[in-house]
């Protein structure tokens, strides 16, 4: 057994070999000690053996009665560690509200319990409350707020349109004939559309297809040689070639007169341009009469152009949007011929139905977007059958069920 407590043991140095093992190795923890009682000295007024002792010390020669303070409480001496700390704290913006937040729910506090203590009184005191209409109160509906995008976008027209004369129950003749005259157009310009749909998907027979790609055949073939020989082929090739003319590589290259011109000429030219721009102006100056009447047709042609889109504005007022991908199509004319008027209001009958003029009446003000019934759709079910070879039994069947 070795003996470990009479061997002596001593603290590792380390090498001092470089600067960085000097740096390391070495403890300078006093010196920084005095460096920093330095600092506080300097900070603190100055170093005490800078001073003189004058100023350090002073020679007090009258006795001055010391004040009795048995009765102030003695303040503890703060550290001196806290002189050190020239920074303050800090704190965040958040905790700041935070505190900010806590002293004013504090003082709401506080001030609500002072109005409660203000509000307490005698009861006996009180006077006799009457009961008015205690059950009217909550029977009155009180209106209702409407947001603001309630009536924008509506068109300026009203609810219900002024009827047709002719659509009196006992017109005159030329308002009667007007009416008809009207819903005849209405019926023709239909009919017009319909007809111009079913020409373009008319069906054609096979011998007119067959007719029409011979003819186009024809007619995109025309100026293309295709019965040519081959012989005629080569001696075009050889009469082409024979006619070209072989283009020299060789660059031009501009000597210093050459270039010398093309500077002077640059210079004229921009001295051309120059006397030409100031000729202009000098030709504005006695242009002035021209120059006004210019202005006054500006100016007119501006305000017609005022004028039209002040036009455009209202029309745009009173004009029916597409809000959806139906267009707004008006109602057909409801009318009666010459000899379905009725002498008397009992024998008329009514035309038309107030449930459609109505709706009709809302997607003309841009109220509602024009719809179609949707007409439900035929959805045809699957039929489903088994295969009779699904069915027959398998020598696997056959042995399970035996």
């Amino acid at each position: 057994m070795v003996n470990m407590a009479g061997i002596k043991t001593h603290k590792y140095k380390g090498s001092k070999k470089s600067k960085k093992s000097w740096r390391k190795h070495t403890d300078i923890a006093d010196v920084e000690e005095h460096l920093d009682n330095v600092r506080r000295e300097e900070r603190t007024g100055g170093l005490l053996e800078n001073k003189s002792d004058e100023s350090i010390f002073f020679h007090d020669k009258v006795i001055k009665g010391v004040p009795d303070r048995s009765g102030v409480k003695k303040k503890v001496a703060e550290n001196d560690e806290e002189e050190d700390d020239d920074e303050e704290t800090y704190v965040s913006q958040k905790e700041r509200q935070k505190r900010k937040q806590d002293i004013e729910a504090k003082k709401e506090e506080e001030q609500a319990k002072k109005e409660r203590n203000k509000q307490i009184h005698s009861i006996w005191g009180q006077e006799k409350l009457t009961v008015v209409d205690a059950y009217i109160e909550p029977a009155i509906k009180k209106a209702k707020i409407k947001p603001k995008t309630v009536g924008k976008g509506k068109a300026d027209i009203k609810a219900v349109l002024t009827p047709e004369p002719g659509t009196s129950y006992n017109p005159d003749y030329d308002s009667h004939q007007n009416l008809l005259k009207k819903a005849y157009d209405a019926q023709m310009k239909k009919m017009i559309e319909e007809q111009k749909l079913n020409d373009k998907v008319k069906m054609v027979s096979v011998d007119e297809l067959k007719k029409q790609t011979k003819l186009w055949l024809k007619e995109m073939s025309e100026g293309l040689n295709f019965h040519k020989s081959e012989d005629n082929d080569d001696h075009l090739d050889d009469s082409s070639n024979q006619g070209t003319i072989k283009l020299s590589s060789k660059k031009r290259v501009k000597t210093s007169k050459m270039r010398k011109r093309e500077k002077l000429n640059k210079i004229e030219d921009r001295k051309k341009i120059e006397m030409k721009v100031a000729k202009v102006i000098m030709n504005d100056v006695f242009r002035i009469k021209t120059l006004k009447k210019e202005i006054r047709e500006e100016e007119k042609k501006i305000a017609e152009r005022m004028k039209q889109k002040s036009e455009k504005m209202l029309q745009t007022a009173t004009r029916t949007k597409r809000l959806s991908k139906y267009k707004f199509e008006d109602p057909e004319i409801a009318f009666n011929l010459s000899e379905e008027l009725a002498p008397t209001l009992r024998e008329m009958k009514p035309d038309g139905n107030l449930l459609i003029d109505n709706f009709k009446s809302l997607q003309r003000r841009n109220i509602i977007e024009p719809r179609k019934p949707v007409v439900p759709k035929r959805r045809s079910k699957r039929k489903i059958y088994t295969k009779k070879s699904y069915l027959t039994p398998t020598i696997k069947d056959i042995n399970l069920n035996n």
